[in-house]
């Protein structure tokens, strides 16, 4: 008996300690909670005269008003302004530029003609440039690149154009050139098109397109490639360029195009009139006169010159045209479908619809799963991720449209599953009952 007194005692005890301890860490839990909440609260712009400054989600002064205009946080920093002009309260024109956190803090001093991108906790900053806001545009001046958790400038302000920085610190710039860069900025605009008010915006971005940032125009500038650190990774002999995909970007000498890695080794010399990205597959389309070939990173071709149109890989293998109808082509160069469809589609979850006088679905091996019996199908199959119960099955299911109207469904391997009545709104108006199981 005492040794069960004893057993229940301690149990009790060792009950009161598991719940002091979890209590205590419930509410270490919630302070620090309350502290991410309060350190992260978004801080909102507001105006006392002619000054901006910011506060809290409480109304609380978090910074005085001292600054021309401030934008609106859209991630972990914004811009600021100090002794802009204009008509825009969200847009000055002049002044010197710089940025805060999400604190109000400068990690950026506003010592700078303009600020844009801000890409992870990189920003390119400009020192002579001049800004135009009825078509979008900041031109001149010469370009650096600011670490703003270092709170320095990393590479001076000393080339007629910057890319973004990528996630590899790695950045494309230009010299002696004369393009243009884009304004992210929102435009309201009257019944007669004459701007009333503009908003200059400050996203974070981590896949912003070169073609979406520059103005191209007569430019004869020359590009190369650049660290974070001020490096110079290649020599300034490219006319034109992209940004990095997958480690590696296409490249322009004149009318010729090659490819660079980010280490600024070019392992494709500047030979073709069009060159697609390897991507993950170590294979590139290239055309030197009017048909494209298919061609390894060693430099070997893989097929003849004959299409006349290549697509890009998707799940390992690629669709090419050849006198009007497309082929199957893997990364060994090999026609897994010899030119056979009019009408093709990307792959995905293993298909891709395909059409000559009526659609189908093939599989990436060249097998038809699906035959080409039907009047129309998405062009992705299981686009809408329907998939079975098991949460772990890589399966999926979708339809093809017959010709009555009516929607097939099938699973990926090509059994048909169920047939329903025309569709009304969209496709979870086509599900037969037996099938909302997936």
């Amino acid at each position: 008996m005492l040794f069960i007194w004893i057993f229940k005692k301690n149990v009790v005890i060792l009950r009161r300690l598991m719940i002091n301890t979890m209590m205590k860490h419930f509410f270490s839990f919630l302070l620090l909670l309350c502290g991410i909440c309060s350190v992260y609260a978004e801080l909102t712009p507001y105006k006392e005269g002619k000054l901006v400054g910011l506060k809290d989600d409480d109304g609380n002064v978090v910074v005085a008003p001292k600054y021309t205009a401030i934008g609106d946080y859209s991630g972990t920093y914004t811009w600021m302004n100090v002794g802009g002009k204009g008509g825009y309260e969200h847009c000055p024109l002049g002044g010197k530029w710089g940025v805060l956190n999400e604190l109000g803090e400068v990690v950026c001093p506003a010592e700078y003609d303009y600020v844009d991108l801000c890409n992870d906790h990189y920003v390119n900053v400009n020192k002579g440039g001049v800004m135009t806001i009825d078509n979008r545009t900041f031109t001149g001046g010469l370009w650096g690149i600011y670490d703003l958790v270092a709170k320095k400038e990393v590479v001076p302000c000393q080339y007629t154009q910057l890319g973004p920085v990528n996630q590899h610190g790695i950045c494309w710039a230009q010299k002696d050139g004369k393009i243009a860069r884009r304004l992210i900025a929102d435009l309201v605009k009257d019944k007669k098109s004459k701007i009333t008010d503009a908003k200059l915006c400050f996203y974070t971005q981590s896949d912003f397109e070169m073609k979406e940032m520059l103005l191209r125009h007569r430019d004869d500038g020359l590009w190369g490639v650049i660290d974070i650190t001020g490096k110079e990774l290649t020599e300034f002999s490219y006319t034109k360029v992209f940004e990095f995909v997958f480690g590696y970007s296409i490249v322009y000498e004149r009318r010729k195009a090659g490819l660079v890695t980010e280490k600024g080794l070019q392992i494709v010399p500047c030979q073709f009139f069009e060159i697609t990205n390897p991507g993950p597959t170590s294979v590139y389309w290239g055309m030197k006169d009017k048909l494209y070939a298919l061609y390894n990173l060693n430099g070997q071709q893989l097929t003849p010159e004959k299409y006349q149109e290549a697509l890009p890989f998707t799940e390992g293998v690629a669709w090419a045209k050849q006198d009007s109808l497309f082929a199957l082509v893997d990364t060994l160069g090999v026609e897994r479908i010899l030119p056979t469809f009019g009408k093709v589609n990307p792959f995905f979850n293993g298909l891709a619809t395909v059409a000559t006088e009526h659609v189908g679905i093939v599989n990436t091996l060249g097998q038809v799963v699906i035959p080409l019996e039907y009047q129309d199908a998405p062009e992705l199959f299981g686009d809408n991720q329907f998939r079975p119960v098991d949460k772990h099955s890589a399966d999926c299911i979708g339809y093809v449209k017959d010709y009555d109207g009516a929607c097939v469904w099938f699973d990926s391997k090509g059994t048909k599953l169920e047939r329903n009545g025309k569709e009304l709104y969209g496709v979870t108006d086509t599900i037969p009952n037996a099938l909302w199981n997936y």
